[in-house]
């Protein structure tokens, strides 16, 4: 398993720990952590995946050449050390469910940063090291941009249902009455607008970026909590480029929000 991917499961499950008040997920990212800070090959990987996965240059000599100068920093390193290193992460995920890493798809990005620095080039692999390169040059080359996921298909997938169980229990429970943001999202979600509901995802991701980052100067002195809280912020902004499971983020953002409040 490619290192890019074993980071996204990681961060994701230390987002719905924080959903679910759940110990389980900030254990684990906890000794993520860890490993991280006692590991250099963890370390190295971990920089050069957020790298490439945030750089975005326009010049396509300038893509290709950031691009080999940091699969040259993993290739120092070796083949053997790098995948040893991935073996203890997934162990750490393995602990917490035995079947995670099956379960997740895997990125095309990060299968492809995964083949440049693992494979050495030969007849036998030379186009799929070039094809390889190029997407991951491709990949550089684009906006990074949390506005990511114009394609129309995003909002195909919202649950109004979903969403009006959450809040409707919510009610019962503990509240009088939805708040505003509450019944802008299920007006939105109602009428089906297209156009409106890429507005109010764009406008729920900014809104959660900005909670994180109030959270982050609350907790400027903590390191763990303040690593933790970057790697939440990076799942927030991937989770407008994921479509294949747009409702599901769509509710993580809503809670994961209202959690984060609740604690400050």
């Amino acid at each position: 398993m490619n290192f890019g991917t074993i980071k996204d499961i990681l961060a994701e499950q230390l987002v719905d720990s924080q959903l679910k008040k759940d110990k389980k997920g900030k254990e684990l990212y906890k000794n993520f952590i860890k490993e991280m800070k006692n590991d250099k090959v963890l370390k190295s990987q971990f920089i050069v995946y957020k790298n490439i996965e945030n750089k975005s240059i326009k010049s396509e000599s300038e893509a290709s050449e950031y691009l080999k100068e940091n699969i040259e920093i993993l290739k120092k390193i070796g083949t053997n050390k790098i995948l040893e290193s991935n073996v203890k992460l997934s162990k750490l995920l393995k602990k917490v469910n035995p079947t995670i890493l099956k379960e997740y798809k895997e990125k095309d990005i990060h299968l492809a940063i995964h083949n440049l620095i693992t494979k050495e080039k030969d007849a036998n692999n030379l186009n799929l090291m070039h094809e390889s390169f190029q997407k991951v040059k491709k990949w550089l080359m684009e906006e990074k941009s949390i506005e990511g996921g114009s394609d129309d298909s995003i909002v195909e997938n919202v649950d109004p249902k979903k969403f009006l169980e959450i809040v409707t229990k919510k009610y019962n429970e503990k509240y009088s009455e939805l708040t505003e943001e509450e019944k802008t999202i299920l007006k939105v979600l109602r009428n089906g607008n297209k156009e409106e509901i890429k507005t109010l995802v764009s406008e729920m991701v900014k809104n959660t970026i900005s909670v994180i980052n109030e959270n982050i100067k609350k907790y400027e002195d903590n390191l763990d909590v303040k690593e933790r809280l970057l790697e939440t912020k990076d799942v927030v902004y991937s989770m407008v480029e994921n479509d294949d499971s747009f409702s599901d983020n769509l509710m993580k953002l809503y809670e994961l929000k209202r959690n984060l409040r609740d604690d400050s």
